[in-house]
């Protein structure tokens, strides 16, 4: 997969309206694009699941002409994880741009057969809930690892009714959940490996979330109809940086940017950070 921050032509509280997609190269993996509505995957079976791990994902408008997608990844200090490039502006700090980010929880259909291949701005779902700009800090950002850290501030957050969403002790992970972060050091060194399953929870072009957890056999190496990583040793497509990274066969587009790689038989954690 790969992809670009995605242009958009105004924020969801305007008009909502869509530039046209600029990529660097096809990122739908074969002749089909798999995706689906996040709601999709909503099962009874008991956490963790795929869809609950998808609540924790959000929509990004950066701006009035930039959208990625990021991630819940902490479950006290609410910290959000995009990619660096998202909040790069030429002539801006980071720290002004990350002021600039609005951050939209449950951005998605409501049914599984609904139409996500189109914009939809606002109150889409009852858990809805928005953060405006000048609600999200930045903490810290790599230019090699293409990594953004931001704290949101969760009184500016409101509900689909206006209200406070974290009122009365209530938090934004406590409404969403949270990703842990795949740590080797932790896991008793049982690093990742070629061939293991995975699925990623994004925004494509700042569309309502979907989750890419199928390919297409007929991808260039693709043989397993799962998403699945395919190499832990890709060169990395930022220049000058990490010289290992996980290569992946899942469908992105533009916006798919800041979205997590997750592995289910890893606990459902995040084991890599989609960038281009």
């Amino acid at each position: 997969g790969a992809s670009l921050a995605e242009p958009v032509k105004d924020s969801p509280v305007r008009k909502g309206r869509m530039r046209a997609m600029r990529t660097r190269k096809a990122t739908i993996c074969g002749e089909e694009d798999n995706r689906m509505n996040a709601v999709c995957l909503e099962t009874s079976d008991p956490p963790p699941t795929a869809y609950g791990a998808s609540r924790a994902v959000a929509r990004l408008i950066i701006g009035s002409n930039k959208a990625c997608t990021g991630f819940l990844i902490s479950d006290k200090s609410r910290l959000l994880i995009t990619n660096r490039h998202c909040i790069k502006k030429n002539g801006v700090s980071f720290e002004d741009r990350a002021l600039e980010v609005e951050t939209e929880f449950m951005a998605e259909r409501s049914s599984c057969d609904a139409d996500w291949n189109k914009a939809m701005w606002g109150k889409s779902h009852k858990d809805y809930v928005h953060c405006p700009k000048g609600s999200a800090e930045l903490l810290m950002h790599h230019y090699k690892l293409d990594f953004a850290i931001m704290k949101l501030d969760e009184s500016k957050c409101v509900k689909n009714d206006g209200t406070n969403a974290t009122s009365a002790g209530v938090t934004l992970t406590d409404l969403f959940g949270y990703l842990p972060v795949f740590n080797l050091a932790d896991e008793e060194n049982v690093s990742l490996s070629p061939g293991e399953i995975a699925y990623m929870p994004q925004h494509p072009k700042a569309y309502p979330k979907v989750v890419a957890n199928e390919t297409d056999p007929s991808s260039p190496g693709g043989t397993m109809p799962l998403c699945s990583i395919e190499s832990v040793s890709e060169v990395s497509c930022i220049k000058n940086s990490a010289p290992r990274s996980l290569g992946y066969l899942c469908d992105t587009e533009g916006g798919s940017s800041g979205s997590p790689l997750i592995a289910p038989d890893r606990g459902h954690k995040a084991v890599g950070l989609h960038s281009c």
